[in-house]
């Protein structure tokens, strides 16, 4: 399998969904090498994938901003990561995502409605595939 730059198999960060309610999602990741990038990442995804689901993968879901970002020196090996909803519109999404107390964001996210039938279709059964791999119950 090639390798993005990163160095990662995957971009995907998120190895299991834990625990998923309509307000929040807990999530494991898989191994992280203490790079930061790698923490901001699951964190973000964290998010993105709650919208995800909140809106019946219907919609894209794209990061808009970070706040109030905290990030401790390294994060080796697998953690826990958990988004909780704050405030969401029809089509926006504001989550505080934590991973440790010391390790914390607000993160935005924004959707959309996809362009055409096939990019609907496509995206959204990929992000469908991507959650099934990863979550049990779904």
């Amino acid at each position: 399998m090639d390798k993005f730059t990163s160095g990662r198999d995957s971009i995907f960060l998120i190895a299991k969904i834990r625990k998923f309610t309509p307000t929040m999602m807990k999530v494991s990741s898989k191994p992280l090498s203490g790079r930061s990038w790698e923490v901001c990442e699951l964190m973000a995804q964290t998010g993105s994938f709650h919208a995800r689901i909140l809106t019946k993968f219907e919609r894209q879901s794209f990061f808009l901003q970070v706040k109030e970002l905290r990030l401790p020196a390294r994060i080796h090996g697998r953690c826990t990561a958990k988004a909780r909803l704050i405030e969401s519109s029809e089509t926006s999404f504001k989550y505080e995502v934590k991973i440790s107390r010391h390790c914390y964001g607000i993160f935005f996210f924004s959707t959309l409605k996809y362009e055409n039938f096939n990019e609907a279709e496509q995206l959204s059964d990929f992000y469908k595939g991507q959650v099934k791999k990863i979550w049990k119950k779904f």
